[in-house]
């Protein structure tokens, strides 16, 4: 009988520990399921920032955060901003919600880096998590981060095209050139433009799907961006000349001709053609399309 009891006061015990940690009594599977949900919604929401897909990022609010902040005021937030890197904590379960630690990094366009720390929560909206609420406090440096890469640091040059149900993938590869370290990260923009024309034929838009992160660059360095073409209209032979800039700076560099790019079909000329470019990333983490 005393064991039985012994037994049952341990169970108690365990239950209550429990619930002061606010992790619940759903299986654990469920619950690591539920953080990785989570954490991704986060992580999508920086990897939106940093493509400037800014409307992708402001839907990874509530709808009451959205109510206070309507996406103009949002996308004005971040005129100044040219790359967030996020580093994530620990993430904890709080009744029926979560919350993730974080800390951020942010490189400006003018050339200062700000730092953060603190942590978001994030509840359940229709199904899907959504970020609730933030509490996040400005860090000071003692050594401030490394500074974010400008066109003098690097070179262009695109890998092997992959051609797919009408589209076309391939990567920009950009290649450390300088001794001095630097960080990369962000979307490139990746125009194409027939020489003497007074328009590019294409300028390519971010598309969320990269790790919010930089890459430490140096001599030699390779990143990759991938990219996505479909229906470009342009007449074959056609001479072509490709132009990238990178977050930060706000300069041009050439980066190649026709000869670099895998022209996709034609679908018609009253479709848009279609010009997407991922944040840069490792080569190695970069998985089939």
């Amino acid at each position: 009988m005393i064991a039985r009891v012994r037994q049952m006061m341990m169970a108690s015990v365990a239950l209550l520990m429990v619930a002061q940690m606010g992790i619940g009594l759903a299986p654990v599977s469920a619950q690591s399921e539920a953080k990785d949900q989570a954490e991704a919604t986060l992580i999508l929401y920086y990897s939106a920032i940093d493509a400037y897909d800014y409307e992708t990022a402001w839907n990874q609010l509530s709808k009451a955060w959205q109510q206070k902040q309507p996406l103009d005021e949002f996308i004005d937030g971040f005129t100044n901003t040219a790359v967030v890197g996020i580093s994530i904590g620990d993430v904890r379960l709080v009744s029926d919600d979560l919350v993730i630690e974080v800390d951020l990094t942010a490189w400006m366009n003018d050339g200062t880096i700000e730092g953060y720390t603190g942590s978001y929560m994030l509840g359940k909206e229709g199904g899907d998590w959504r970020i609730v609420a933030a509490t996040i406090t400005e860090v000071d440096y003692d050594a401030p981060p490394t500074r974010l890469c400008t066109l003098d640091d690097l070179s262009f040059s695109f890998g092997d095209w992959d051609p797919a149900m009408g589209n076309r993938y391939g990567n920009l590869i950009a290649t450390g050139k300088s001794e001095d370290r630097c960080v990369l990260g962000g979307v490139p923009r990746i125009s194409v433009v027939i020489p003497g024309a007074k328009s590019p034929i294409a300028v390519s838009t971010g598309e969320a799907g990269a790790p919010p992160q930089v890459m430490l660059m140096g001599k030699g360095v390779e990143v990759v961006a991938p990219i996505r073409l479909a229906n470009w209209c342009v007449e074959d032979g056609e001479s072509l000349l490709i132009y990238v800039e990178v977050p930060g700076d706000t300069w041009k560099a050439e980066a190649g001709d026709e000869t670099d790019l895998s022209i996709p079909p034609c679908l018609g000329d009253p479709e848009e053609p279609l010009f997407t470019a991922q944040g840069f990333q490792d080569p190695f983490d970069i998985t089939d399309n």
